[in-house]
């Protein structure tokens, strides 16, 4: 019995080898010849849209188009692996853009995508490279009309026609300034009691203006603005009447609401202060000065009257109510009050 089975076990043993060495080589020959796309280019000149795509290995293509939405597909087997870029952006003529993706595990899918309407395409294959050509389709304009024949001309008596009053066309609406700089300067009172004792009446103001449109309806406008600027004020110590100087630099930030007319510009609006300042006095120690900061809110209005014959030159009037509070020795004092200003402003346009 033994020396029976030991020649069929060898004969099962031998068939099941070649077997799989048979199942082993059809597959690695299968994937020998599956394709790689391996680049996609596009040229772009006067009479078409060239697109060149790189595949490696055998394959054959399939065209299919689509019309919701407008797109031609582009089938490419046997193909499954990818090393270009997946997604092109044209926008040239219809074309929007090109899309590349495994449609199937052995087929890659181009698709074309189109806005209006489709490009005739003509296909041309070279080795691994296939050029594809988007080309406008040219609408067929009819031939002229044959001319009539010629009739005899007969003279008509002439009628005379009274004059039509010739009617201007009306002005063109030029397009509003969305920037302005320019100087300011003006004069700023602070009311607070102890301020006043020291450094009486009202003193000069002057600085920078700086403004942006950015918002626009109809006649008004949303403006934002900087204003930096300098007050600087002599004044007396209450005790020895010895000379002292407050000097302060304020920067407001704000936004106004603008209605435009077609001699002038009114606005109004708030915003917030930062007031630096320093204060010299012989009542201090040494080294004879303090520096501090108040911080506030304002409110302004006025408006800007546009100059005849130059349309980028703007005169600011305006009115300006501020409420800064400092503390200094445990003693509160609102450096805000009220100004009275001019600004000379150049208006320009920017994107």
């Amino acid at each position: 019995m033994k020396k029976r089975t030991i020649p069929g076990l060898t004969v099962l043993l031998l068939f099941f080898s070649l077997s799989m060495n048979s199942f082993g080589w059809s597959g690695n020959e299968a994937d020998q010849y599956d394709g790689i796309l391996k680049n996609l280019y596009v040229v772009k000149t006067d009479q078409a849209i060239e697109i060149f795509i790189e595949i490696e290995g055998v394959y054959i293509h399939q065209v299919s188009q689509y019309t919701d939405p407008l797109r031609i597909a582009f089938d490419f087997s046997p193909v499954d692996q990818i090393l270009s870029e997946t997604y092109y952006e044209i926008n040239e003529w219809s074309l929007m853009g090109i899309r590349i993706g495994q449609f199937h595990p052995s087929i890659v899918r181009v698709v074309f995508d189109f806005s209006e309407s489709l490009l005739a395409y003509e296909v041309e294959k070279s080795d691994n490279i296939l050029k594809i050509s988007l080309i406008p389709i040219e609408e067929e304009i009819p031939p002229p009309p044959a001319p009539e024949p010629l009739q005899p001309v007969v003279e008509q008596p002439r009628k005379e026609i009274a004059a039509k009053p010739v009617v201007a066309p009306p002005p063109v609406k030029k397009g509003r300034l969305n920037t302005m700089i320019g100087l300011t300067a003006g004069s700023h009172n602070i009311p607070d009691v102890r301020f006043q004792e020291v450094y009486p009446g009202s003193a000069l103001i002057y600085g920078l203006h700086l403004s942006r449109t950015f918002f626009s309806a109809g006649d008004f406008d949303v403006l934002l603005s900087v204003d930096g600027k300098i007050f600087s004020k002599p004044g007396a110590a209450t005790v020895t009447e010895e000379e002292a100087r407050f000097t302060m630099t304020p920067l407001s930030i704000g936004a106004s609401l603008l209605w435009n007319t077609k001699y002038f510009i009114l606005f109004g609006g708030g915003g917030l202060d930062i007031c630096p300042y320093r204060e010299t006095s012989p009542l201090y120690p040494f080294p004879g000065f303090v520096k501090e900061t108040a911080n506030g809110s304002h409110f302004q209005a006025g408006l800007f009257l546009r100059i005849p014959g130059l349309d980028a030159l703007r005169a600011k009037f305006y009115y300006k109510s501020t409420k800064a509070l400092t503390i200094n020795n445990d003693i509160e004092v609102d450096l805000g009050g009220r100004e009275f200003g001019f600004s000379l402003v150049y208006g320009f346009s920017v994107f």
